[in-house]
């Protein structure tokens, strides 16, 4: 229905809407909404509490993208950057420097002790430097072609095979795919 507002139900009816206005104000007011979004995004990562932040709809956002409207997906894309940052940096401050978690005992905080996430470094270290640490699964022989009856295995197997074939680069799938298919 033409004028119909967003669909998505997060819109605030008593903020201001983004419309169609071609005026210097309508600019302002547009460029503001994006202000408004970008700053949140860089912040959170997390476009969905972005969008209700600058109370614009997705749809909104990926138009300003697509259409790069005031040379929007450029700031987009160098905001999503940023969040991806702050990400790594707290996955970095987790794994070495870590937190403090109370102890208790009987009922009593009694103290603290350090905590670090090693799974965490261990993501971020394959992540930064697969030719270091990525998955390297030598010996095991997937073809991807035979019907693999996953019930006999263990579930120490099954994680196996799980996390060869998520470690797999997308050319090695591609090949995988190709080879599967001519043995049809």
């Amino acid at each position: 229905m033409e004028g119909s507002p967003d669909k998505d139900t997060h819109i605030d009816p008593t903020r201001p809407q983004l419309g169609a206005d071609r005026t210097p104000a309508g600019l302002a007011l547009r460029l503001g909404f994006m202000d408004t979004f970008l700053a949140d995004f860089r912040l959170n990562g997390n476009l969905t509490l972005a969008c209700r932040a600058a109370n614009v709809s997705r749809t909104t956002v990926y138009t300003w993208a697509r259409d790069d409207v005031e040379g929007f997906a450029a700031a987009f894309a160098e905001a999503e950057q940023e969040a991806c940052d702050r990400i790594e940096a707290e996955i970095l401050r987790r794994g070495v420097e870590g937190w403090n978690e109370p102890v208790f005992y009987k009922g009593e905080e009694t103290g603290k002790i350090r905590k670090y996430s090693d799974i965490l470094l261990i993501f971020l270290a394959k992540a930064r430097m697969p030719a270091k640490y990525r998955d390297r699964f030598e010996g095991m022989n997937l073809n991807l072609g035979d019907t693999l009856n996953v019930g006999n295995l263990s579930v120490g197997q099954r994680n196996n095979i799980i996390s060869a074939i998520a470690a797999l680069s997308e050319e090695e799938l591609e090949r995988l795919v190709s080879r599967g298919k001519s043995d049809d």
